[in-house]
Order: C-alpha cells, then sequence, then structure tokens
C-alpha cells in the first residue's frame, strides 16, 4: 500500500524573494520522503513568513496543510526540523490534538523532521520532550527577535535604512533614489494632493508596468502604507508615523534623498485622511463622483453616496422594470434610526452635478478677480511650535534635575494634550487646502479637467453640501432648491 507524505518549508526572511532556503528544504524533504517509504505527494510551502510569536504574517500554506490533515489526506509531515514547522508552544499543542485525532478515527500519522528527529507523540514522555524543544525554539526566536528589535531601533536612531527590501523610487542601496521610479512616484503624489484616489494610483502604476519593489502589482493596500511612509520626506518612520529618536524624542532625519519635501509629504497624508472620510478609498464607484462625502441629508446628517443607475430590465412579458436615475443616496436611511426617524433620502446625480459646478464656477470667478489667494501657512503654526519647545525645555530641566516630577508632568500633560488638539486641527486644515487654488474657469476648461482635479476644486471651496428633503410627493422632479451649500469661506 502506498504511504503518502506532505513536505513543509519555510525561511523567516527572503529580502530578495529568491526562495534558495525553501528550495534547499524541499530537497532533504524529498530524500528523507523516501528514506521512510513516503511518497511525496505535495510540498506546503510558506517563503519569508516566521514562524514565531512575534511574527504578525499568517501563514497560509502551514493552515491549508493541517486542515487537510485532520481530514485525513495523507499519511506524514515531512520537514527539515522542528522550528520549520512552528516556533510556538501553542501550535504544538495543535500537533498533538492532530495525532490524537488520527488515532480516534484509525488514521495514524507521522511527523518526521531531518535534523530533529521524531518525537513519540503517544507517550507522556514523548510529548513532553516534543514540548521542551518547542519552549526552546521559542526561546530562541523571541531572543532574536529582540536582537533585531534592538538593531533596527539603533538603525533608526542614526537615521540608517532598516528595511530588508529595496523601496519603491529608491536604488538598491536604498540611499539614492531611482529616476524612472521617483518621477512616478511625484507624479502619483501631485495628483493624490490635488484629489484622485489611490485605487486611481494603483491602476496607473499597473498599466505602466510599474511594479513594487517585491514585483507584485500595486494594491490599495500596497499604496497606502507606501503613501504614508515618512521615508519619502527623507525622514525615518514607524507604522505609518514620523519615528522619535529615544533619547532626545525628536523626529529623526534619514540618511537617504528624499523623494518629497515634508511640507508635501504632511499635505499628502492630510488629503488621503480626507479621501477615507469621504468614502473615496472603498467605493471604486465614487471616483467619477464629484460630490460623494461632500453632499450630506438634510434629515441625519449623513454622508451621501453614488448609486448607479439601475432597472429597466426586459420582463418575460415584453414589459420592462421600472428605470430609476443614478443618484446620491444618504447612507442611513434605513430602520436603523428608528421606525419613528425613518426616512427617503435620495436626488439626481447628473442634475446635482450640474448645478453645483455652475455654482462653483461662478463662485470662482468671482473670486479670482476680488480676493487674494489663501495663505499656505497655517494660523497656529507659532502656538504650535510654542507648546512644543515648552514641553522639550520642561522634560530638558527634569532630566537636568532643576526640576521635580511634581512640578513637570501636570504641566507637560496638558502641553501635550493641547499639542495633539493643534496637530488634529493642523491635519485638518492642511487636508481642507491640499487642493488646488479656486481660480476663474471656462466650462469647457472645467470639462478638459480630470475628475480628481475637479472633485479637488469642489472640496477646496465646499465644507459640505446639505440636501433637504423634497416637498413634493411621489417621484419629484428635480429641485436646486433643495441643494444649500457650505461654503468653506465666507461669500
Amino acid at each position: 500500500m502506498t504511504r503518502i507524505a506532505v513536505g513543509y518549508c519555510r525561511i523567516s526572511e527572503d529580502p530578495e524573494g529568491l526562495e534558495v532556503g525553501v528550495d534547499r528544504q524541499r530537497e532533504d524533504n524529498s530524500t528523507l520522503a523516501k528514506r521512510e517509504g513516503f511518497t511525496l505527494a505535495h510540498s506546503f510551502e510558506d517563503n519569508d513568513i516566521g514562524a514565531s510569536t512575534l511574527s504578525r504574517k499568517s501563514r497560509p500554506d502551514f493552515e491549508r496543510m493541517m486542515e487537510r490533515a485532520w481530514q485525513g489526506e495523507f499519511d506524514a509531515i515531512i520537514a527539515y526540523s522542528n522550528s520549520r514547522l512552528t516556533r510556538r508552544p501553542m501550535e504544538l499543542e495543535g500537533f498533538i490534538e492532530l495525532y490524537n485525532h488520527r488515532l480516534r478515527i484509525d488514521r495514524p500519522i507521522r511527523i518526521i523532521t531531518m535534523v530533529s528527529g521524531e518525537d513519540d507523540l503517544s507517550t507522556a514522555d514523548g510529548r513532553m520532550v516534543a514540548r521542551f524543544k518547542a519552549a526552546a525554539d521559542a526561546g530562541e526566536a523571541e531572543r532574536t527577535g529582540e536582537r533585531i528589535a534592538r538593531a533596527r531601533k539603533a538603525k533608526r536612531d542614526k537615521g540608517e535604512p532598516h528595511s530588508a527590501f529595496r523601496p519603491f523610487g529608491w536604488q538598491k542601496d536604498r540611499i539614492h533614489l531611482d529616476p524612472i521610479e521617483a518621477q512616478h512616484a511625484r507624479e502619483a503624489v501631485s495628483i493624490l494632493i490635488e484629489g484622485a484616489s489611490l485605487h486611481e494610483v494603483c491602476r496607473g502604476f499597473n498599466d505602466a508596468g510599474l511594479r513594487t519593489s517585491r514585483g507584485n502589482p500595486w494594491t490599495y493596500q500596497t499604496a497606502l502604507t507606501y503613501f504614508h511612509n515618512p521615508r519619502l520626506a527623507g525622514y525615518v518612520g514607524q507604522d505609518g508615523e514620523l519615528y522619535l529618536h529615544s533619547l532626545t524624542g525628536d523626529p529623526v532625519k534619514g540618511q537617504w534623498d528624499p523623494l518629497i519635501e515634508l511640507d508635501t509629504f504632511e499635505r499628502l497624508c492630510a488629503r488621503l485622511d480626507r479621501n477615507k472620510e469621504l468614502g473615496i478609498h472603498v467605493r471604486d464607484r465614487n471616483e467619477k463622483a464629484l460630490l460623494s462625502g461632500v453632499l450630506r441629508c438634510g434629515v441625519c446628517g449623513t454622508r451621501m453616496h453614488a448609486i448607479s443607475g439601475r432597472g429597466g430590465n426586459l420582463r418575460p412579458d415584453g414589459t420592462r422594470t421600472k428605470r430609476y436615475n443614478a443618484a446620491y443616496r444618504c447612507g442611513l436611511m434605513t430602520s436603523s434610526l428608528g421606525t419613528e426617524n425613518k426616512h427617503y433620502m435620495v436626488i439626481d446625480r447628473l442634475q446635482t452635478e450640474e448645478t453645483v459646478v455652475g455654482l462653483l464656477l461662478r463662485y470662482m470667478a468671482r473670486i479670482s478677480l476680488e480676493t487674494q489667494p489663501a495663505p499656505q501657512t497655517w494660523p497656529q503654526e507659532e502656538e504650535l511650535t510654542a507648546k512644543e519647545e515648552r514641553a522639550k525645555a520642561l522634560l530638558a530641566a527634569f532630566s537636568r534635575g532643576e526640576l521635580s516630577e511634581a512640578r513637570v508632568f501636570p504641566v507637560v500633560q496638558t502641553l501635550e494634550d493641547e499639542i495633539a488638539t493643534l496637530k488634529k486641527a493642523r491635519r485638518r486644515w492642511l487636508a481642507e487646502t491640499a487642493g488646488p487654488i479656486p481660480e476663474q474657469l471656462s466650462r469647457e476648461e472645467w470639462d478638459n479637467l480630470p475628475t480628481h482635479k475637479q472633485r479637488g476644486y469642489i472640496d477646496r471651496v465646499f465644507s459640505s453640501i446639505v440636501v433637504t428633503r423634497s416637498q413634493a410627493t411621489g417621484r419629484p422632479r428635480f429641485d436646486p432648491d433643495r441643494l444649500r451649500p457650505v461654503w468653506r469661506e465666507a461669500r
């Protein structure tokens, strides 16, 4: 009777994606399977994924292997060592449960390794030895992780490149810019600030044949992480935020060439946050809808989003269903507000956009003649800087022993709360002023603008546009008086 085995291969780090370590493990598994009299039917492989308690990545092939093992599809699991299978004691308990389950259904399974041997999971002593090995593997993995974390922290403090992969836009040394990729990245930053969505940028990159530094197509999540990275502005980042030096608490400037200026990076992040607020980041159909997230329901205040036209389909009897035009709809016009608060808030999309664009063009024509461009510096910038300097001075005095903790920390806590509030207001201001500066445009010039730039003008001029209830019954005609614009600046 043919005995079937599967192999499992894993390597924790493979920055270049060469899979050399996985290839070697695959060969060892094949050799071991032949020696033990098994036919190796499949090799499950997780490349560049850790198995310790410090790893945040899932292991998809490991999970598929375990699922099939519980179904009794093979007779043995073969790996190079126990640490390739797992470095987590909890996962070892899963192997023990699997072993007992297979005994109960009279389909015993073996777990064999090239260098760690085969533990006898049928006895208490065998399980104890396996648990000792798992604990030792977990301890070694955690010690290694701590050493790596300390080394990365030291690199961050010095402003040295610390990522294993070459970032998009830089050369292999991770210091000097790649001229072609950097140019594409700057163009993407420019249109993102104007109002484009990350979906549009990903499509543009992929259509142009650009790939991430790992060779993968661009996705929304990949682009979100990339464009939120302070590295773009020449600063060290951590989890999408500016990294602060472990001793001084100041942002650390990197030793690599910046791709954009810090002010541009801050506007970029603010714009991305604004797109998320408007719902553009998740609704692909809203990318071409100029007023998604800008319109607000006049009943509950919820942002309104675009819905596609529907209906008009042919019935079997030859008649057609009722046709509904593309529209904007309140996101909460359901029973979620309670029966007494139910409301129906829908307005025709094309006619609403036409009305708002007319208002916008007349407004921009007037202010381009009457007013100066909006200030490019946040009005409370000096106040924020002063509070940050005062907090630093108090902490420095405490470290020198000049002031006690009782005098310093209550004041510092208050300052930090005020600084956080000011930074939130600053980011909001950056988002609102990130779009193009209003200027006089003809209708033809407006129609020739890309959608994201049109949306940028609208968001720059209107804080919101409230859609009130229709006074008519049934399906009323479009009424422009239902639109009540809220302007960002006094008219």
